[in-house]
């Protein structure tokens, strides 16, 4: 029980500081985030070193982050939450034990 306690704090701990890292970079860049820390499909690529289409593909094969069927802040329709970006990189990380061991 040990052992997955500290994976999970080390996965918050990675989330976390991933969300902190997504938001500065929206700042930095002048992407717009709205209050609640949702960016555009545009923006989302971006920041996760997606092409704008490979983002909408992967979205259309269910396999893309949780994503909103609202706009934040241009005009795309589609908006996700940084969290979700951040979680969706860590679950897909090659040294995530912890979602290997939490399955």
């Amino acid at each position: 029980m040990g052992d997955k306690s500290k994976y999970e704090e080390e996965y918050r701990a990675r989330v976390n500081e991933a969300v902190e890292l997504f938001s500065a970079t929206c700042k930095a860049e002048g992407y717009f985030q709205t209050s609640d820390l949702r960016v555009s499909e545009p923006t989302a690529a971006a920041l996760l070193g997606y092409a704008e289409g490979s983002l909408r593909n992967l979205r259309t094969m269910g396999a893309s982050p949780p994503f909103y069927k609202r706009a934040a802040g241009d005009s795309s329709r589609i908006s996700y939450r940084l969290r979700d970006l951040a979680e969706w990189i860590e679950i897909r990380r090659d040294d995530a034990v912890f979602s290997r061991k939490s399955t």
